[in-house]
C-alpha cells in the first residue's frame, strides 16, 4: 500500500481527523521508522499487515 492508503485506511477505522498535508509527513516518518519499502510508477509502497486486537 501507498503510505497514502495506509493513512486513509487509519482515519476511516480511527475517526480521527488527519489534514491531506500530514500524508508527506507520514511517508516521511515511515521511512524515518526503517519500514521496509520499494518504488514503484506510482511511488513508494509499504507491506502492511491488519492486526486485529480483539479481546
Amino acid at each position: 500500500m501507498m503510505a497514502i492508503e495506509i493513512l486513509e485506511e487509519i482515519r476511516k477505522r480511527s475517526k480521527i481527523p488527519l489534514a491531506d498535508y500530514k500524508i508527506v509527513h507520514f511517508g516521511r516518518i515511515l521511512k524515518e521508522l526503517g519500514i521496509l519499502s520499494k518504488r514503484s510508477k506510482q511511488g513508494a509502497v509499504y507491506k502492511v499487515v491488519e492486526v486485529n486486537n480483539q479481546e
